[in-house]
């Protein structure tokens, strides 16, 4: 990724469980060489793998107001960010170490 260049990032909060109401950051470009997985990033956690679609599918969308801290923490070490509804087009994806 050059330099400045901005990464989409999905917000989703988890509906139930220990971690109802937390927020995580899903990078859908950002993909590992096992399908459907990608850079994920949570408070606690921090950086991470996690699949795509398995999350999308147990939470919900995050309000700005819930993931506001999560973002800034984010941009606070460096990330450009996008913040986009959704997974990009398959076409944009571009794998962990990829040129």
């Amino acid at each position: 990724m050059a330099k400045n260049e901005c990464v989409p990032v999905v917000f989703r909060v988890d509906r139930s469980g220990p971690f109802k109401d937390q927020p995580i950051a899903l990078f859908p470009t950002l993909t590992e060489r096992r399908g459907g997985f990608v850079t994920s990033y949570v408070h606690n956690g921090q950086h991470g793998s996690a699949d795509y679609a398995g999350v999308v599918a147990t939470t919900r969308r995050a309000r700005p107001a819930e993931y506001a801290d999560l973002k800034r923490e984010l941009e606070q070490i460096g990330y450009c960010l996008k913040v986009v509804k959704r997974s990009p087009s398959r076409g944009s994806f571009r794998g962990v170490g990829d040129g």
